[in-house]
């Protein structure tokens, strides 16, 4: 509202009349101002249109249609001021201070009904979302006027085995943390059982690579028909150059205990038994045992030794009958090696394990073969058979005496692996030859490893 307060310039003769009149033709150009700028502001008050949030396009012409009616506004004002001025006249000029502060305060009210019009708009866009979609995200056609869907390939995310091993190592790793003992307790049972499965394994495999005819057919052996087996022992090496002197000491290498007048004719004696045991069993093979076991001898095993001295002497008789069945087995070290060693040479050759066994050596020994070697590696005793000569008058009683003393030994080591059997077993490899059983009985290998005071119990090809 202007004030009623004039300030007056003081023009003319009466001034205080002149001051009414003025008082006058103001407070008529309010009325009329007011009353124009109430009818303005009763237009253009107008409630709003509803902004709808997301129609871009009519926002825009909302906002430049209030911009527009301001303008025209305030022309109008501008316009009506400059009419009162024309029809005024010169005395306009003449017109008072406080008259123009109305004009302005006049032209101000209009300003501030115009920006009335645009601020619900603003504020309508203050409240609305920052983000705008302008257009759906899906293909839109044109002419239905609706969206097109369209099923989206599955991502396929790409295989990271070095980020999936890391995740695990967490997971392990914090399930350790909170569960301590159950953690030692699963990783004692992997671990126990890795050593199960690599150890069953590794065996058959050791099997396998040792020994590749253990899958072939009977067929394949050379002696598959035959089913008993003849086990010479030797006791020393030949060493004459000719064999016509096979039962003189000095064709042969003896050891101080054996040098005894008639102890070459024992050698003959137990090659002679074999071949004639032999001959009665047309399903037996013949077997000379015994390996390179003096180094003053050469190279030369005791079943070498053995067969020669038997092919020399044409096999007293029996060649064609028991030559061709007559083979040598040449790693043996003691008398349990002669047994087992053996056994494991007729499965090479055969393709299978003994039916029968007979054992040819000193008779003072048969304890030793028939009870202690025998029961070491199981073989039924119905089935073990013994042949025994005597040995010379001269050696008979120290023969008996030593023999007490191995037989002792064996009792405490069955399998010789320990001890004064070991050492003596060693001192009789003087060249180092490798053994290479029990390659060649893949059934038994356990058996050959065996190490223990009582014999071995677990099963075994003859006793199933």
């Amino acid at each position: 509202m202007c004030s009623n307060k004039l300030d007056g310039d003081g023009e003319g003769p009466n001034p205080s009349k002149r001051k009414r009149q003025r008082l006058k033709e103001v407070d008529l150009f309010y009325e009329n101002g007011s009353s124009t700028s109430r009818g303005v502001s009763e237009t253009t008050s107008t409630t709003a249109p509803t902004y709808r949030i997301g129609d871009h396009r009519k926002r825009k012409t909302y906002n430049t249609r209030q911009k527009h009616r301001r303008r025209v506004i305030i022309a109008k004002v501008k316009h009506t001021i400059q009419d009162k001025n024309t029809e005024e006249g010169p005395a306009s000029s003449t017109r008072p201070t406080s008259m123009r502060i109305c004009i302005i305060l006049q032209i101000s009210v209009l300003h501030n009904s115009a920006d009335q019009l645009i601020r619900p708009a603003s504020r309508l866009a203050q409240r609305a979302p920052k983000s705008f979609i302008a257009y759906p995200r899906s293909e839109f056609d044109l002419e239905s006027g609706t969206a097109i869907k369209r099923t989206r390939k599955p991502k396929i995310s790409p295989f990271h085995p070095i980020r999936m091993i890391k995740s695990f190592g967490n997971r392990l790793h914090h399930y350790l943390k909170l569960h301590p003992l159950k953690g030692l307790f699963l990783a004692l049972s992997f671990v126990f059982i890795l050593v199960i499965i690599f150890s069953f394994y590794g065996t058959q495999y050791r099997v396998q690579r040792g020994y590749v005819k253990a899958e072939t057919s009977s067929d394949d052996f050379p002696f598959s028909k035959l089913q008993n087996l003849v086990m010479v022992a030797g006791h020393s090496v030949y060493t004459s150059s000719s064999c016509g002197k096979i039962d003189k000491e000095d064709s042969w290498f003896l050891e101080s205990y054996q040098k005894n007048p008639g102890q070459a004719s024992t050698f003959v004696t137990h090659i002679l038994q074999g071949i004639e045991i032999a001959a009665k069993d047309d399903s037996a093979l013949l077997l000379f045992s015994g390996g390179e076991t003096r180094r003053e001898a050469g190279p030369r095993s005791e079943a070498q030794s053995y067969w020669a001295v038997a092919d020399s002497k044409g096999w007293f008789g029996k060649e064609e009958s028991v030559k061709w069945r007559a083979l040598t087995e040449e790693h043996a070290r003691d008398s349990f090696e002669n047994l087992l060693f053996s056994v494991c040479r007729f499965r090479e050759l055969t393709g299978s394990y003994p039916q029968n066994i007979t054992v040819v050596s000193y008779d003072f020994k048969e304890k030793r073969f028939a009870h202690l070697h025998r029961s070491a590696i199981g073989f039924p005793e119905s089935r073990f058979f013994y042949a025994g000569t005597p040995a010379t008058s001269n050696s008979k009683a120290a023969a008996l005496k030593g023999e007490e003393l191995v037989r002792t030994q064996f009792q405490k080591d069955p399998y010789g692996c320990r001890g004064s059997l070991y050492h003596k077993k060693l001192k009789r490899d003087p060249f180092h030859r490798s053994i290479p059983y029990p390659n060649g009985c893949p059934e038994i290998e356990a058996l050959f490893k065996y190490c223990g005071p009582n014999p071995y119990s677990d099963a075994l090809p003859w006793t199933q």
